[in-house]
């Protein structure tokens, strides 16, 4: 029941940045949005897999929980910080500096 509600709070969400950024939208051509669009689902989608996949490959080899969880938590930081790293640089060049504005 909890997972219902964690997934519609992620589509509120989306939903929410959509309609607070529609002005940066509308400044887009539609083949940036669309590369905007495919910026966000593929680094998502390559964090999963590094993510479900890696940290279950580990975890076969370590044995302590606690260090376990100390490498499962690093690895999902430097997983989703070389993502939005990666998925910044790729939107500031694909809408010519448009979209993050905070890079």
């Amino acid at each position: 029941m909890i997972d219902i509600f964690f997934f519609l709070f992620v589509i509120l969400m989306l939903i929410n940045n959509f309609f607070k950024n529609r002005s940066r939208l509308k400044e887009v051509t539609k083949w940036q949005l669309l590369g905007v669009s495919i910026t966000y689902i593929v680094p998502v989608f390559i964090a999963f897999i590094c993510i479900y996949f890696g940290i279950n490959w580990l975890a076969d080899f370590i044995a302590n929980p606690i260090v376990k969880y100390i490498v499962q938590f690093i690895i999902v930081y430097f997983v989703l910080y070389a993502t939005s790293t990666l998925m910044r640089k790729i939107l500031y060049t694909i809408t010519d500096g448009k979209m993050p504005r905070n890079i």
